[in-house]
């Protein structure tokens, strides 16, 4: 009996453990599921907290870039602070910042954006990214509830983006190859041919005709666009024979075309003005050049560092080369080929029709900026720059057959040194001097003066005559580094004639050399026995340094009247800036050489981007926008 109690009592036990056993495991599993619940409803919350601050982060990069451009538009310093993205007190705590100084930024511990708008040269930002020229990189930084994100964005603001454009339809049969270029030059070699295919960047081209079906008409073989092809109208191309690297885009909006004013460009008040007429052969132009009427060229057209400018048509039979600019109220025609030094650039400037004539044989070259009011053909031709048809009404018509287009952003803004192409690159001779050139006089007292026949004070007087002028090489210096510049008073007084009067005696002009004695001759001559050979020592000390004896009172030397009067006269009429630019961007010469009547050479600019930089948001192309980690 006590064995079934003992039994009993101990099954009891087990059950009891049993229950425990299952308790605990059931207690254990509600604390785990509510453990899980709470790390599920913690990731939850950090995903949503990430995804607020994402959005955060890419809207300030938005804002960003808005500022950026929206300051650049109203001709304001470019944008370099700090864009702050407002968060509403009903939404969840944290911010959206973008800052493009580089010292606020590490005061937020954030990377700084970079603001390369108007930079022609790219430059490294934030995180080693490089920042290429007119582009802006932004990072945004966003945050929600201690959750960071970032995201990044890298965009490309070009002044004017299309290798060309036009106000009307673009036509081409074949033969058509758009691309861009970062160095012009290497066209000089051969062309688009001769130049290997990875230095060749997308080029765009872009119609603003809004013909349903045709606005862009691309037929043919050898069509190749290596960037966007955009039209407001509709695009008809050859899709077996034609190739489009970029997107095709038919229906967009309208691209911003320049307008320029060729009458800005008149040089009719220009002094020294060249003028030609009529027919012309072999024509070159080194400087400001108009022809009242229509000309006719034939042998080719010259451009050394010249403009010309013609108030009616130009005709060309030959083509055009060189480095210049050429501006034509009426239409332009240019027969024949011609390929341009490696260095050369041109601005054609045509106020109604273009038309650029070669043949396979003899190919033409122009690099620069071609811009015109009218239709434009080109056939046989390569056009390095920016090519701008802007008619108004209908808009230009462009044909282009058998022609490579290269685009260049440099070429947008073209400018050249009128007269920086020979000799006529340095300034003018010197003139004569324009100071007052006052006369050094005053009384001499002889050294015998207490002789009754001897005159107390004798008056006298001589000064520089300013007529005469130094050769241009009189003031060049050697260096290192050379330069032009009024050289010290007594070399300077060596160049000068000088006109002596003493007493009654007749003047005399002599020069720096004879000063001394012709001094001591007129003085022997008018105090006659009475001069003695003390006064050769009181002229000498009276009027030249370098003796021991000590100067009595009374008139300046001649080399200190040379450095306090004639050295800041003669210094303010020469153009010794003008000497000294050219100096900077030429080989060094010892003289001005010979040739043409020299002349200041006088900067001559033609931009196709406008002061507000107009439309910047429908040039902007994004290079890179993600999340930065």
């Amino acid at each position: 009996m006590f064995k079934k109690a003992r039994l009993r009592l101990l099954l009891r036990g087990v059950g009891l453990a049993n229950t425990l056993v299952v308790i605990t495991i059931m207690v254990t599993l509600a604390f785990t599921v509510a453990s899980v619940s709470f790390s599920h409803l913690s990731v939850s919350n950090r995903l949503s907290n990430a995804e607020v601050a994402r959005n955060r982060a890419e809207s300030v990069v938005a804002m960003a870039i808005d500022r950026v451009i929206t300051d650049r538009e109203a001709s304001n310093p470019d944008f370099a602070g700090t864009v702050t993205l407002p968060v509403p007190a009903s939404e969840p705590p944290g911010s959206g910042v973008a800052c493009f100084d580089e010292l606020q930024a590490q005061a937020q511990q954030i990377p700084h954006s970079t603001n390369n708008i108007t930079a022609d040269v790219s430059k490294i930002g934030a995180l080693g990214r490089v920042v290429p020229a007119h582009g802006i990189h932004v990072i945004g930084v966003g945050r929600c509830n201690g959750v960071e994100r970032r995201v990044e964005a890298v965009l490309l603001i070009p002044k004017f983006p299309f290798s060309i454009a036009s106000s009307g339809r673009i036509t081409s049969n074949g033969g058509l190859k758009v691309v861009s270029l970062d160095d012009l030059s290497l066209l000089a070699s051969g062309g688009l041919a001769s130049i290997p295919p990875d230095q060749l960047n997308p080029g765009d081209i872009a119609s603003n005709s809004n013909d349903a079906s045709q606005a862009m008409n691309l037929q043919g073989t050898g069509i190749h666009i290596t960037g966007d092809a955009r039209a407001v109208g509709g695009i008809d191309y050859d899709t077996g024979t034609v190739v489009v690297d970029g997107s095709v885009l038919p229906n967009s909006d309208k691209t911003y075309l320049p307008k320029l004013n060729l009458s800005d460009y008149d040089p009719a008040s220009k002094p020294g003005l060249v003028t030609v007429s009529g027919n012309q052969s072999n024509l070159e132009v080194d400087n400001w050049t108009r022809s009242s009427g229509d000309l006719f060229v034939s042998g080719g057209l010259k451009l050394d560092s010249g403009v010309l400018y013609v108030d009616g048509n130009l005709s060309v039979n030959g083509g055009i080369s060189g480095k210049g600019a050429v501006i034509v109220t009426g239409s332009i025609e240019v027969f024949g080929g011609g390929v341009q030094a490696s260095d050369n650039v041109a601005a054609i400037l045509a106020g109604q029709g273009l038309k650029l004539q070669a043949n396979q044989a003899d190919q033409a070259q122009i690099k620069g900026l071609i811009y015109t009011e009218g239709d434009l053909s080109a056939d046989w031709v390569t056009l390095g720059g920016a090519t701008v048809a802007n008619a108004s009404g209908a808009g230009s018509q462009v044909t282009l057959n058998n022609t490579d287009i290269a685009y260049n952003e440099s070429a947008t803004d073209f400018s050249i040194t009128v007269g920086g192409g020979s000799v006529s690159a340095f300034p003018p001779s010197p003139g004569p001097w324009n100071g007052p050139a006052s006369a050094i006089s005053n009384t001499y007292r002889p050294t015998n003066h207490l002789s009754p026949s001897c005159p107390d004070l004798v008056p006298f007087s001589f000064k520089p005559v300013l007529s005469t002028a130094p050769p241009p090489s009189f003031f060049y210096q050697p260096g290192p580094p050379p330069s032009y510049a009024v050289p010290d008073a007594a070399t300077l007084a060596g160049q000068v004639q000088w006109q002596v009067q003493v007493g009654s005696q007749p003047a005399t002009t002599v020069s720096y050399t004879d000063l001394l004695s012709t001094l001591r001759n007129q003085m022997s001559s008018e105090l006659g026995a009475e001069y003695s050979a003390g006064d050769d020592t009181n002229i000498d000390r009276t009027f030249f340094t370098g003796y021991p004896a000590p100067a009595p009172p009374g008139p300046k030397y001649i080399e200190t009247y040379v450095q306090n009067s004639l050295v800041s006269d003669y210094e303010a009429s020469l153009p010794l800036i003008e000497m000294n630019d050219y100096l900077a961007d030429n080989s060094p010469a010892s003289d001005w050489g010979s040739g043409s009547t020299p002349q200041i050479g006088e900067e001559f600019t033609i931009s196709l981007n406008d002061g507000l930089f107009a439309n910047l948001r429908d040039k902007m192309k994004v290079l890179y926008w993600g999340d930065q980690w």
